[in-house]
């Protein structure tokens, strides 16, 4: 009964944790607990989103290559990273530094009943960290590969021990923490420097994601012989991939076991680690003569000593300055108009991936004709007709494999996340008024075509049309096909205004046909680049007719 009662009382404190009603002495109505967690449950979201990416990256490669095993150990990897690292604070806090362990332990209360309810609130929030892992990496498998009954049900059953194994050295990890922090006598600034290195270790790892995915996607033989030794993780990956029911049990064995060993010890010294005080270093005390200061400066003083005495505070005051420090420092070498040459498979994949989910949530549908037109082997220049800004986005959602860098008004490339995605897949920013940096701009996209880094797709209208209506041609566009001796995939697309106009409403259906391929012999044949686009324009515009689509003459 009583070990009932403090677990209710450890979920009552779980659930105050993720609507920050924890971190708040005032009550909190419904509304403000709903908007904390709808926050905390974005969080999630976007870091499972980030996970399936990821993983999606390689499963389709490790699934043809065989190695389904080491993708599942990877998996195993990372979740346990995950589990560590959000819980060790928690779990020094919880376990060893609880401000009521004192006053619990005084009452007729077992104090294994005590140690089992704090470890089952922190096994509930290494679950949930787990699960962030978990569910994208199995959905991202299952679309690449089908996996065995006996292989979801080691995913199931894996998780809750993996979540026990990752406890037992958090629980390990938070002990040592709380001796090291017993020992040092200025708490807060260790504490401030290790989380700031945390930090940046953590932005270090995401700002090179991509590069760490496209190793591990080109690295697959030599990752699987590096950990052919890990029994553990050979263990795990076969259970998964494989639904090796041996492989299955000799993991559970391995993930319980060492929990089993840190629950028995914790039980019998709990009592002794969470009452024994332990000081820190020995202060030497001199005799100073006290100087009399301002009230200003003595008032100054009195709160930077509360600043110091405060690693939270000095953490959340500092961190701002410290970051806004080194972003201004990382501009003074950093070039932001600086052209990527080498083309990023994986901000292909997120943008490919990004287009289906916002098509699939915002109720778009994507009818496409003739798609079997379009070349699969060489590069080509692609040309369509321009209504709205997702124009783009259909093609990306249409043809993932053409791998196509779209030439765009130097505008798009303004906002910065927008065009840090554009340059990683080899978009060319063209300014129309500028016919110098115009022309740099279709050179390197003949470069790009001659080094089969990227087929080039373009709105040779120049803009979108307010109308709707197909307008003339600028046909300096056309110079790429021509010098890069490339077909030439004239597309039509029809009602992508309406996709902002019906998002979240109503669905929307946009068409896309793909209408005719120039061949590369025919533009050679066609002496200026004002008589492939009059080409171009004709075919675009009879398929547009064929829509209901009026067209305005070509120049």
């Amino acid at each position: 009964m009583m070990l009932k009662a403090l677990l209710k009382v450890r979920l009552a404190a779980f659930g105050a944790y993720f609507t920050g009603a924890s971190r708040s002495r005032r009550r909190q109505s419904k509304v403000q607990k709903i908007g904390m967690l709808a926050v905390m449950l974005y969080a999630l979201a976007a870091f499972g989103m980030l996970f399936y990416t990821s993983f999606s990256a390689i499963a389709d490669i490790y699934a043809h290559e065989g190695f389904g095993w080491l993708y599942f150990a990877m998996y195993a990897i990372m979740a346990f990273a995950l589990m560590v690292f959000g819980s060790v604070f928690t779990a020094k806090a919880q376990l060893y530094e609880a401000k009521d362990n004192e006053l619990l332990l005084s009452m007729p209360i077992a104090p294994r009943a005590i140690l089992a309810s704090r470890m089952a609130s922190l096994w509930l929030l290494n679950l949930i960290f787990g699960l962030v892992v978990a569910v994208p990496a199995a959905l991202a498998w299952a679309q690449a590969a089908a996996l065995p009954v006996l292989g979801w049900v080691s995913i199931v059953l894996l998780l809750p021990a993996l979540d026990f194994f990752s406890l037992a050295v958090t629980s390990l990890l938070a002990w040592g923490l709380r001796l090291l922090a017993s020992r040092l006598r200025r708490k807060s600034l260790v504490t401030v420097i290790g989380s700031v290195v945390f930090l940046g270790a953590y932005f270090a790892v995401i700002f090179r994601m991509n590069g760490y995915i496209e190793q591990l996607a080109q690295n697959g033989p030599a990752i699987a012989e590096s950990l052919a030794g890990a029994k553990l993780l050979v263990w795990l990956g076969r259970a998964m991939a494989q639904g090796n029911a041996l492989a299955l049990l000799w993991s559970l064995l391995a993930l319980l076991l060492p929990f089993a060993l840190m629950y028995w010890v914790l039980d019998h010294s709990f009592i002794r680690i969470v009452t024994t005080k332990r000081g820190a270093a020995k202060i030497r005390y001199e005799e100073k003569t006290l100087e009399p200061s301002s009230p200003d400066r003595a008032l100054v003083r009195r709160e930077f000593r509360r600043l110091w005495a405060s690693p939270t505070y000095l953490l959340n005051a500092g961190m701002g300055v410290l970051f806004l420090l080194v972003l201004v420092v990382s501009c003074l070498f950093v070039d932001p108009t600086k052209l990527v040459e080498k083309p990023s498979p994986y901000f292909r994949f997120l943008l490919n991936q990004f287009s289906r989910l916002a098509f699939d949530l915002g109720g778009v549908r994507v009818h496409v004709t003739g798609l079997d037109k379009v070349p699969r082997k060489g590069r080509f220049l692609l040309i369509s007709n321009h209504l709205f800004a997702f124009d783009p986005i259909v093609f990306y959602y249409a043809m993932p494999w053409a791998e196509l860098a779209f030439i765009s008004k130097t505008e798009n490339f303004s906002l910065f996340i927008v065009a840090q995605v554009m340059r990683k897949i080899l978009c060319l920013p063209l300014d129309r008024n500028n016919d110098r940096e115009a022309l740099k701009a279709i050179l390197k996209a003949i470069q790009f075509i001659q080094e089969d880094k990227a087929s080039i797709a373009v709105f040779p209208e120049g803009g979108t049309s307010k109308s709707g209506l197909l307008q003339p041609f600028r046909n300096g566009a056309f110079k790429i096909a021509q010098k890069a001796n490339v077909p030439i995939v004239v597309c039509a697309l029809s009602n992508t205004k309406a996709i902002l106009k019906n998002m979240f409403r109503r669905r929307t259906d946009v068409h896309l046909d793909v209408l005719d391929v120039i061949p590369a012999e025919t533009v050679a044949s066609l002496k200026t680049t004002v008589e492939i686009g009059d080409y171009a324009h004709k075919i675009l515009s009879e398929g547009l007719a064929k829509r209901g689509v009026a067209t305005a003459q070509p120049s």
